[in-house]
Formats: C-alpha cells, structure tokens, sequence
C-alpha cells in the first residue's frame, strides 16, 4: 500500500509540472479582451472608455489648433519689397510729378548737383579705365568694363542726395504728364531748368578738374578719344545711342 501511495503521488506531481499555464499577455488589445467581462457594457471596456476619451480629446485640441491658424492667415497682411509693374510705373509717375512741382530755383540747383555728380562719376572712370597700360592695349574690352562699372556711381550719388538729370526727368516728368499729374508747362520747365543746371553742373565740375590738375596723360588721352568718338558718329546714331542711353538711365 506504501508503495502504491509513493506512486499516485509521483503521477500527481508530474501531471502538475507539465499542465498547460496560463501566460499573462502584455498586449493592450489581449488586457481589453481579459477585462471586458469586468465592465458595465458588454460592447465597452474601462480601456476602451479611456483610448475613446483621449481620442476625442487630441481631436478638439487639432480643431482648436486649426481654427486658431486659420484666424492668424486671416489676419496676415502680406507685403513685397519688389513692386509690380503698375505700380512701379505709377511711383515713377509720381517721382516726376514731384520734380515737376518744386519751384524754379530748387529744380536749377538740384541739377547743377546733378551735373557735378556726374563729373565724379567720369572722372573716377577715366583716372582708372584711362591707366590701365598694357591691360587695356592687349584687351580693349578691358577698359570698357571699367569705366562702365565705375561710372554708374553718379547715379548712387544723385540718388543719394535728390539730385535731378535732365535724363532722367525726361523719363518721370514725361509719365507724369502722360498720366495727367503735370502740365505741359510743368513739363517744359522741368527739362529746360534741368537741362540747363546739368550743364552748369558739367562745366563747373570740368573747371574745377583743371584746376586742380588731377587728370594724368592716361586719363587725359581717354577724354580725348571718348569726346571725338562721340562727336563724330552722325546724326541719326548719335539720337539712337542717346535714346538707348537714357532707356538705362531711367
């Protein structure tokens, strides 16, 4: 009888060891399946109220959210540095309006300023584009690059101080009457008062130059060559290099 006691329980601790167990899962979905007999509803679970809450709630946060951006863009005023077309040309219109108006003896003396700026601008080019040397005798284009990437500092000057050309004023003035800001009284006294202080301005600028006796042969040779090389084209290239000129100028 003992020994059959010392089997039974043999058989009984094996049959223990290797019954199936039962492996708690980590998985969420395997926790809502093992809890669903513990809730209120047969449908719903505590997990599933809560994943539900949250949800709901992440979605009112991202409908706050949008409709705030949506507020803001509504509220942006947008701007451009660069103007568009029409209203680059209107402001141009204007400009000339503007040099139109100013009284008699502002317009003359804002265009002998002119004229002296560009003198700076010719005299800066000739001194460097007219010593050059060697450079420029193996490669004309050479000079000519110079002296046109110098010149242009004229206009940063006049622009700088409300300087008036008549090149310039008889692009703006001329819009300006086109778009009914001016008269042609306006007009015609805007080009003869600036026309006329640009020269003054020139010769003044020409004058003092000499005086000071700043030009070297160099320079001087390449005043030379640029003033009978212009004055020595005919008449109807000399008005379409003129037209063109002032097309860049404006």
């Amino acid at each position: 009888m003992t020994m059959i006691r010392v089997l039974l329980l043999l058989l009984a601790s094996n049959a223990a060891a290797f019954a199936p167990v039962n492996i708690v899962s980590r998985d969420p979905r395997a926790l809502v399946s093992s809890t669903r007999q513990y809730a209120s509803t047969p449908d719903e679970t505590e997990f599933d109220v809560l994943v539900n809450k949250n949800a709901k709630g992440a979605k009112q946060d991202t409908e706050e959210r949008s409709e705030r951006i949506s507020l803001d863009l509504s509220k942006t005023t947008y701007t451009s540095l660069v103007k568009s077309a029409p209203d680059a040309y209107i402001t141009f219109a204007e400009k000339g309006a503007s040099n139109a108006h100013l009284p008699k003896r502002k317009i003359f003396h804002q265009s002998v300023l002119g004229g002296c700026y560009v003198g700076f601008g010719g005299l800066v080019s000739l001194m460097i584009a007219g010593n050059l040397g060697g450079i420029a005798g193996a490669n004309p284009g050479v000079a000519k690059m110079a002296f046109a990437a110098l010149f242009p500092v004229n206009l940063l000057l006049i622009v700088s101080t409300s300087g008036q050309l008549f090149t310039g004023n008889s692009a703006t003035v001329a819009a300006a009457k086109y778009e009914g800001f001016v008269s042609w009284k306006d007009l015609w006294r805007s080009w003869s008062l600036s026309l006329a202080g640009n020269i003054v301005g020139c010769g003044l600028f020409a004058a003092a130059t000499m005086m000071a006796q700043v030009m070297n042969p160099g320079s001087t040779a390449l005043a030379i060559n640029t003033a009978v090389s212009k004055c020595s084209a005919g008449l109807v290239p000399t008005i379409m290099r003129a037209i063109m000129c002032n097309w860049m100028v404006s």
